[in-house]
């Protein structure tokens, strides 16, 4: 990857602020010292980043699940997913946890803390994300009472100090597995390598096949649906391109066009309606709750949606799923390995700075995408698309092979 001076400073920039969160998280530690080692019960885990991120990492749980079959099974939950995570199955309970609080509100933070270490101790903690912040899931990890506590390698995603990452994970995880692979494996290759290295049962797809059963619509009406969120506004594929493949699709298909997304994702949602030639059926920002958006999605016919959580969701779902997408962490989440019998395609301009983590060598211009999204041509993403979809659908659903 060629090296350039906006892609140092604002990969220095981000590594600072890491580091005075971590730092700052470190002195706070002797206030909420680790409760002693006591016989516990049950199965705690903690993961607390994306949608994506929890949705990718199923097949590890349900390891993790069968690993400590007839446990008590709770997870310490991002609030944004956690309605979602309890709707799966796989959790006894599930403890939502508002993570931009903790990171940025003190009295918040101090409240968790203290009521977590007065829980009823369990026998096991995982921390089971790879891209660990000393400042939330190893911070929990040292207040929660658990009789042994273990957690993975952490991977260079979390940019943290390494010494001081190394001291933090020797006086919190009773253990801590090893990760030799890669940022730029695929997760589901991650997930396969933790439960080889912690001798856990192999990873099983197919729950995406399940949830798919228990949650589809049998009398929805068909569409295409377009997907609006990402992790930041500069994820997204510029209004106009959205809108025409949106308009190709629907056209070929004879489906109106659905639009979806969270209250911010609106001015986004309205951009591409007004570039659109023909009005939406629908336009859903902020007014349904993730578990209903996701209900909703299982009826259409393909969906289209930048690098996000619900392009995972549609896409694992059993539903054609077009993802216009960077290369910030190209080959992490997306395309997904040759052998995943799921139908996502990603439409993308590949650019040799792939991979940079976001840290972008090119100028920023106002709230524009990154360059390798602007680079997106529409006339090549539409002919992609299209190819695509004569290719490819008609191609039963089929259930995920368990992978080892």
């Amino acid at each position: 990857m060629p090296l350039s001076w906006r892609r140092l400073l604002r990969q220095a920039r981000w590594r600072s602020r890491v580091f005075i969160r971590s730092t700052w998280s470190t002195v706070e530690r002797p206030f909420f010292p680790a409760p002693k080692p006591k016989e516990g019960k049950g199965v705690l885990l903690l993961r607390l980043d994306g949608i994506g991120d929890f949705w990718l990492s199923l097949p590890l749980f349900a390891s993790l699940r069968q690993a400590y079959a007839g446990q008590r099974f709770v997870l310490i939950a991002n609030a944004l997913w956690a309605d979602l995570a309890q709707e799966t199955g796989l959790f006894s309970e599930v403890l939502p946890l508002q993570v931009a609080d903790f990171l940025r509100k003190p009295r918040y933070r101090y409240t968790v803390l203290r009521k977590l270490r007065e829980v009823e101790p369990f026998a096991v903690l995982w921390s089971v994300a790879l891209r660990r912040r000393i400042a939330v899931e190893d911070l929990l990890a040292h207040a929660l009472p658990a009789q042994h506590k273990f957690a993975w390698q952490r991977d260079s995603s979390a940019e943290e100090n390494r010494i001081l990452a190394h001291w933090i994970d020797s006086h919190t995880y009773t253990h801590v597995y090893p990760n030799p692979l890669p940022f730029a494996v695929h997760e589901w290759l991650h997930h396969s390598q933790q439960v080889a290295s912690a001798g856990l049962p192999p990873l099983d797809f197919r729950l995406y096949l399940q949830l798919r059963e228990r949650w589809r619509l049998l009398n929805g009406s068909s569409f295409v649906a377009v997907v609006g969120g990402a992790g930041s506004g500069r994820r997204r594929p510029d209004p106009a391109l959205f809108a025409q493949l949106a308009h190709a699709l629907a056209r070929r298909l004879g489906r109106p066009v659905r639009l979806f997304g969270g209250v911010g994702d609106r001015p986004y949602l309205e951009a591409i309606a007004r570039h659109l030639p023909h009005p939406v059926e629908s336009l859903e920002a902020g007014t349904l709750p993730l578990l209903k958006v996701i209900a909703q999605l299982l009826s259409a016919h393909v969906v289209i949606a930048p690098e996000t959580g619900l392009a995972h969701i549609a896409a694992t779902l059993g539903l054609p799923t077009l993802v216009v997408a960077g290369g910030g962490h190209w080959g992490r989440f997306i395309p997904y390995p040759p052998e995943a019998p799921f139908l996502l395609k990603v439409l993308h301009h590949p650019l040799p700075c792939y991979g940079c983590g976001w840290h972008c060598q090119y100028p920023l211009q106002g709230d524009r995408p990154f360059f390798c999204l602007e680079a997106i041509g529409p006339a090549q993403a539409i002919e992609t698309a299209l190819s695509w979809w004569e290719t490819h659908i008609g191609t039963p659903f089929s259930a995920p092979t368990t992978r080892t």
